[in-house]
């Protein structure tokens, strides 16, 4: 051995490939756990109730816990399609989906059609009031004043968001408006809605439903 060389382990030598693997294999474990973490966790703890399945355009949506479905009763008019769920604690905070039994007019469905396939955007009063045929009760600023009105994109689908507050009776609506068929005449409502006291306490809960829904 020269001068300069240095005195080498052969047992440390051998031992380090192995202390790399080691090294790398709880890595990969906590990568997996993490994963798999993130999978199970999809759907948000609020929303984590009975399952809404096979509604219009809905193929699942995951309620809040603690929540219960209404009894089938018919749509108002006998036509459409009309679902609810409550709260078990509080039967007058409610969730669902309502399908109104016919199309809406010519006018009114190709101006839905146009601000859906537009960018995502805050709807002018003038497009808000151009869309009365979609909004149903919800259209008439003596009867509801509007918090929030825009179309934004909700799990690969363009929808139409409104936020607001029914005047007489004093409550708080959060709905979304899907355009069914793609042309704009057939209208999906999935809405939230609570008495103006209770309505912050299950908004997240209802929030976390409504990002919860798989479409068709």
């Amino acid at each position: 051995m020269g001068a300069n060389d240095v005195p080498v382990d052969a047992d440390k030598a051998t031992k380090k490939p192995a202390e790399v693997r080691r090294m790398k294999s709880p890595s990969a474990d906590k990568l997996d756990e993490l994963l798999g973490k993130i999978k199970k966790n999809s759907v948000p703890d609020e929303a984590k109730g009975p399952t809404m399945s096979g509604e219009g355009q809905i193929s699942s949506m995951s309620m809040p816990a603690g929540w219960s479905r209404e009894p089938a009763q018919p749509s108002r008019n006998h036509t459409g399609n009309y679902v609810e769920f409550h709260s078990d604690k509080n039967p007058t905070v409610k969730m669902g989906t309502y399908y109104r039994g016919h199309r809406i007019s010519a006018t009114g469905a190709k101006r839905f059609h146009e601000i859906l396939k537009a960018p995502e955007h805050e709807l002018t009063d003038d497009e808000y009031r151009e869309l009365s045929d979609v909004l149903r009760d919800k259209a008439k600023s003596e009867d509801f004043k509007v918090i929030k009105k825009k179309t934004v994109n909700l799990n690969g689908k363009r929808i139409l968001l409104v936020e607001g507050e029914f005047k007489e009776i004093k409550q708080n609506a959060y709905a979304v408006y899907v355009d069914a068929e793609g042309t704009g005449e057939v209208v999906q409502e999935i809405f939230f809605q609570a008495p103006e006291a209770d309505y912050p306490s299950y908004f997240k809960a209802a929030e976390a439903a409504i990002k919860s829904i798989s479409w068709l």
